[in-house]
């Protein structure tokens, strides 16, 4: 990656064109792969397209864990014929997005495809490029890695997963890259973890509804919903994953925290249930859903792309602590009646927008304690929710 080109004669100065630099790490020198892991750039002049497909997807596989997005702009590379995403090849276990800026004639798929164009504008008088990032048809598969590097509109986006339901209901934690105008189908309400009430081994996790029927991207929230989930959406900014919320284990002490990975909390193939993983996060700290109620973390545990676990703030980490054994090992959602107080806070001439805590943190909903009740002509109202 790094070469330092040394060029003079005798008589000082030096002269050549057509002077092209490929990276030379990977079959053939014809694309890298990012540093982290999570995006291909294809270099060089692809004569041999049959070849294309299996050697992407072979990088694909290997970083199944990671990888994202594949690169195919022409600066970079020059196709020696027609690349259909749509082709057995190109079928992987990820989410795989196609940034390009060739033609649909060259570069083609029933989805995933996010095209580049770039428009030349006057601003008094200097021209500027504004580049737009658009795809036709984007297709979330369930539980498959997703990585987004650069933030797009999708024409239609689409998402669906199969729920399993115990009684007619299920419950579940999801997470998704662009904003949802309205409750995913069988969804009946959203809502957010607010506290925990410890029993020994089954407690209670008190949950408040979200009067919203709305979700921001990046935004992880909890369900519950009567059959399988299908979200379908038209005109979406799709926003880059890395602005999905890190866990902070110092500052939220209750919160949500998604993934649109295989994420794993402590260390796969631990014994010790305070092993923190890069994160800085445990597992006996934490809960994940199963079967409509959320266990408290062991060893290790992971969750699927697409969805969340509770993080509820550190406890001594010495597993033979009175702090630890305190902590309740199953958690039954238990819903709140806090939501029953926001008819007494409407307004005629203005609706509520959004709720902050006393710190002016946003919060999905009200919450006991310190509540900023924020409304849409810009006033706010403090309330105390026991």
């Amino acid at each position: 990656k790094d070469l330092t080109i040394s060029l003079k004669n005798i008589f000082g100065s030096f002269a050549f064109d057509n002077f092209k630099l490929y990276y030379c790490g990977n079959y053939q020198g014809l694309y890298e792969l990012s540093d982290d892991s999570k995006i291909i750039t294809l270099y060089g002049n692809w004569d041999d397209m049959e070849n294309l497909p299996g050697e992407v997807k072979t990088v694909i596989d290997d970083n199944s864990s990671t990888l994202g997005a594949v690169y195919v702009y022409k600066d970079n590379v020059t196709l020696g014929g027609e690349l259909n995403t749509s082709d057995e090849g190109w079928q992987t276990d990820n989410n795989i997005l196609i940034y390009t800026d060739y033609e649909s004639d060259m570069v083609n798929g029933t989805s995933n495809i996010v095209n580049k164009t770039v428009e030349t504008v006057i601003n008094d008088g200097n021209e500027d490029y504004v580049e737009t990032y658009t795809c036709t048809n984007l297709v979330i598969t369930d539980k498959k890695t997703m990585y987004v590097p650069q933030e797009f509109t999708a024409n239609k986006a689409s998402y669906t997963r199969t729920s399993s339901l115990i009684d007619g209901v299920a419950w579940g934690t999801l997470v998704m890259p662009f904003d949802l105008t309205a409750l995913p189908t069988n969804v009946t309400s959203y809502y957010s973890p607010t506290k925990i009430d410890d029993s020994y081994t089954y407690g209670k996790l008190i949950v408040g509804t979200n009067d919203s029927k709305t979700l921001s991207a990046n935004t992880p929230i909890m369900y519950k919903a009567s059959g399988d989930l299908a979200i379908n959406e038209t005109n979406a900014i799709v926003h880059k994953t890395d602005e999905l919320k890190t866990p902070d284990p110092e500052n939220d002490p209750l919160s949500l925290y998604g993934s649109y990975v295989k994420y794993y909390v402590g260390q796969i193939g631990c014994e010790s249930s305070v092993v923190t993983n890069d994160d800085g996060l445990c597992a006996q700290d934490c809960y994940y859903i199963k079967q409509n109620k959320f266990l408290r973390g062991n060893c290790y545990f992971s969750i699927a792309p697409f969805r969340a676990f509770i993080y509820r703030g550190t406890s001594n980490n010495d597993e033979e602590s009175t702090d630890a054994k305190l902590r309740s090992s199953v958690l039954m959602i238990e819903i709140s009646d806090i939501p029953n107080v926001i008819e007494s806070l409407s307004k005629e001439d203005a609706t509520i927008i959004g709720y902050s805590d006393a710190t002016g943190v946003r919060r999905p909903n009200l919450q006991r304690g310190f509540n900023v009740v924020i409304y849409s002509d810009g006033t706010t109202r403090k309330i105390f929710v026991k």
